[in-house]
């Protein structure tokens, strides 16, 4: 057709068609990279951004054994958050304070760290270490970045210091564990506690630690071993928890004191079936048939979502609870409470003799009368 068309100029239409023929024949020769290629160096360059960041943690002491599950002697991982020489790990490692910690970087070098502090919500332990060699803080993601569906690329430290060991997969779900946890599907262990997740950007999306619904050990969740369920928290939420645990202050779930009908949690509304003596719900003067709809203007319309508002914070924690009380609404401030004293229920009749109480009674009769206790 080009010989047609230029009949004064055929000798460039037959050079046009050979350099054609020619590049095509090129172009077959040098195939282009093929997606899993592109995916393998996208992970890779990922890894490879977090991987100063990422080290191995070794504990001398501690227990070996808890509800019969019986606890790693070897390695951990750790992710540096700060140039000041913080630490952030799972607490799976950590549930007795070891007698020495020792911290490995991705060039050999170490450095000892003591445990400051846990955060017993999120099962999170933040070190300190105690000589500061030259540290690399990764990129952390904003938490709105995440989404399911996304790359989730679990990295350790744990089988030898100079290299990270990974596992891949996707973000299954976030807002798991009553909003604390993004849940992927990479396979993870031991292996990977205390260690970063990563997405295909090379940014810190969490820390990976073991955790199980309705359970709150440091060991909950571990059954789970590489079964494709996995955890991963967050940090950026919860900075003002960390600064606290700076100042070596445990962190605990928040709690309310309140108790509900049975039935689905889904679908069954928040009425207070029963409230804790001395409680936070209590003390702000929350009652039996109470119906919880809102906490800090967020709406609550099921135990579920009552659960949900409650389970990111922390004790000490101040929150605005609005409930109906019959034709009534009212709004009451309630500081959640890390634990429950005991309730001791009253006697009728003759009451028997309770050691600890006469102790304390004879403790404050000498303290009034200045007399040493008989």
């Amino acid at each position: 057709m080009c010989y047609a068309m230029h009949r004064a100029v055929p000798t460039l239409c037959v050079a046009v068609g050979i350099l054609i023929q020619v590049s095509f024949a090129v172009a077959q020769d040098t195939p282009s990279e093929s997606l899993g290629d592109q995916e393998q160096a996208a992970i890779r360059a990922a890894v490879n951004r977090v991987d100063d960041s990422v080290v191995q943690i070794r504990t001398i002491g501690g227990l070996e054994e808890v509800d019969r599950t019986l606890m790693p002697d070897g390695p951990t991982t750790g992710v540096v958050i700060s140039s000041e020489g913080w630490i952030v790990s799972s607490a799976f490692n950590f549930i007795q304070p070891p007698a020495s910690i020792l911290v490995t970087f991705a060039n050999g070098e170490q450095a000892p760290a003591t445990l400051v502090a846990k955060d017993h919500s999120r099962m999170l332990v933040l070190l300190k270490l105690q000589r500061l060699p030259q540290l690399t803080v990764p990129e952390f993601a904003p938490a709105a970045d995440v989404h399911p569906g996304d790359w989730a690329i679990a990295v350790g430290r744990t089988y030898r210091a100079d290299r990270t060991n990974i596992s891949v997969g996707v973000v299954s779900a976030v807002n798991r564990m009553l909003g604390k946890a993004i849940q992927i599907d990479a396979h993870v262990s031991v292996a990977n506690y205390g260690g970063p997740l990563v997405d295909i950007h090379g940014r810190v999306v969490g820390i990976i630690v073991p955790m199980a619904p309705q359970a709150t050990s440091e060991v909950a969740g571990a059954e789970w071993y590489d079964s494709g369920i996995g955890f991963a928290v967050p940090l950026a939420p919860i900075q003002p928890a960390i600064d606290r645990l700076k100042r070596g202050e445990d962190q605990y779930p928040g709690i309310l004191g309140v108790s509900f009908a049975s039935g689905l949690a889904q679908t069954s509304p928040a009425e207070i079936a029963a409230v804790r003596p001395n409680s936070p719900a209590g003390v702000a003067g929350l009652r039996k048939s109470d119906l919880i709809v809102a906490i800090n203007d967020q709406s609550v319309s099921s135990q579920t979502d009552l659960r949900f508002a409650l389970g990111p914070r922390y004790a000490g924690e101040t929150i605005q609870v609005k409930a109906k009380r019959g034709d009534d609404e009212l709004e009451r401030t309630v500081t959640l409470a890390g634990k429950l004293e005991p309730f001791r229920h009253a006697f009728l009749g003759l009451l028997p003799l309770r050691p600890e109480l006469a102790a304390d009674a004879a403790s404050q009769q000498s303290a009034n009368t200045g007399l040493p206790k008989s």
